[in-house]
């Protein structure tokens, strides 16, 4: 009996060179995107490059997730520590694991192939698409896990409803507001805390002294306070009515991947371009299950 299943060298021949042949395999379609699942070596290496470009899959925690819409459980509960004699009665256990529903969202990417290249046996079309499509994705996760609003996208930790607790409010930044804002998260979420911000408020906060004329910002090990501080362009400059500035643990913040990588050619869509178009796309969701692990500061 024949498999329905392509081989991966047999995949990517026919992404390459017969993407109309793609078609016939049906066991690795995504019925709903007509899009067609990486064989598990590729999404491999696709999940390996998509780590190296992406800030948040470094900083957050990544796990997989059902099909669907679903739910997760976790547990914040403290372990119970305390000196004991043989007499010592066991305290008694307690439900403490949270469950919150998770859908399922879909991000896509194209990516446009010189017919040139893919008529050359030596191009490699799966480096090629890995390498581009991580990039894209990367970008676009970052965006959502920031700025989402849960219209058909995760909500990001700036949502106003789902994301993190603004910590403090002020209307300029300076030594107190950001001393304020590190004291606002619990020491349990300070331990592994670290920082996220824009380009634009590093470089002011680089400015910033302490009451005693040294500046917060060591410029040796880049971190402020102690804590490493993270940039993302996705993250608002220092304006009114925004959150220009992140603390907490960010590994509160779960990145649920619903299924593989898949990837739909667009042989005729850019035919007359003299382009073989390549859409990807991701089955995922982020959810930030400890609000107050995270704060920000508000500008009013």
């Amino acid at each position: 009996m024949i498999s329905n299943i392509l081989s991966q060298h047999e995949f990517w021949n026919r992404m390459q060179h017969h993407p109309k042949l793609i078609y016939d395999f049906k066991d690795q379609r995504h019925s709903f995107l007509d899009s067609y699942f990486l064989p598990e070596g590729s999404d491999k290496k696709y999940r390996a490059a998509l780590k190296k470009q992406s800030l948040f899959r470094n900083i957050c925690t990544e796990m997989p997730g059902p099909r669907g819409d679903s739910n997760i459980y976790f547990s914040d509960e403290e372990d119970v520590t305390e000196w004991v004699t043989p007499q010592t009665q066991l305290p008694p256990c307690r439900d403490t694991i949270s469950k919150i529903p998770v859908g399922s969202y879909v991000l896509s990417c194209l990516t446009k192939v010189d017919d040139t290249f893919l008529q050359d046996s030596q191009f490699d079309l799966e480096s090629h698409l890995i390498k581009r499509l991580s990039k894209g994705f990367a970008n676009g996760e970052e965006d959502a896990f920031i700025n989402g609003d849960g219209d058909h996208k995760p909500y990001g930790i700036l949502d106003d409803t789902k994301g993190a607790e603004v910590g403090y409010t002020t209307a300029a930044i300076g030594y107190e507001d950001i001393a304020r804002l590190y004291f606002s998260v619990d020491k349990e979420f300070r331990k592994n805390g670290s920082w996220l911000m824009n380009d634009r408020t590093a470089f002011a906060l680089r400015a910033l002294k302490d009451p005693g004329g040294s500046y917060i910002w060591n410029q040796a090990s880049d971190t402020i306070l102690g804590k490493p501080v993270h940039i993302s362009n996705y993250m608002p400059d220092v304006e009114i009515g925004k959150k220009p500035v992140a603390f907490g643990d960010f590994s509160r913040y779960w990145i649920i991947d619903r299924l593989p990588l898949s990837v739909r050619p667009l042989e005729e869509l850019f035919a007359l371009q003299g382009y073989v178009g390549y859409m990807g796309y991701e089955d995922l969701n982020g959810v930030l299950i400890t609000p107050e692990a995270i704060k920000v500061l508000k500008l009013v």
